[in-house]
């Protein structure tokens, strides 16, 4: 596993980040959605942060960098590539809260801060969130494997092929 780093930035500190303390080609500039082929990366991803323009809904994130490995990648029932490949494992997760003050428990806070708390939720505290979470656990994985030098990594739109894991 390869940890990221993620990061919401203000006007001036990804430029300077990337500039002084990072390499370009280590980073990518991202939208929160998924399917591939909607990021930037090296001299454009620069270029767009320099423009300092529309970057609300963007972040800024530390690219995986896995070590390559031999595969042959299968699309279309016929074998595309035999050669150095990288995969990234992504695991999903499903969560569902509410807001405490919204749900009508007859008054009894005490009462629904105890059930939530048995359950594994978030019992709200005075400087807290009201929020309660009713489902917050695993949903499955994912493995992708795509040719080495291909940026992005979209299944759907042909970036990537999914894998299976082999566990050793």
């Amino acid at each position: 596993m390869y940890p990221t780093c993620v990061y919401k930035f203000t006007p001036h500190a990804p430029i300077t980040m990337i500039n002084n303390h990072h390499h370009p080609l280590r980073w990518v500039l991202k939208p929160q959605r998924e399917g591939g082929g909607n990021n930037w990366y090296g001299d454009e991803m620069v270029a767009k942060l320099q423009a300092q323009v529309d970057l609300d809904d963007l972040i800024l994130m530390q690219r995986i960098l896995p070590p390559p490995q031999p595969a042959r990648l299968v699309r279309k029932g016929v074998v595309d590539h035999g050669g150095p490949t990288l995969s990234e494992l992504g695991v999903f997760g499903t969560f569902l809260a509410v807001d405490n003050d919204s749900t009508d428990n007859g008054g009894d806070d005490k009462q629904s801060e105890k059930a939530s708390a048995k359950e594994g939720g978030v019992a709200p505290s005075s400087s807290a969130s009201s929020a309660v979470v009713l489902v917050n656990e695993y949903a499955g994985h994912i493995l992708r494997t795509k040719s080495v030098g291909v940026d992005e990594g979209g299944v759907a739109t042909g970036y990537s092929v999914l894998s299976s894991p082999i566990l050793v």
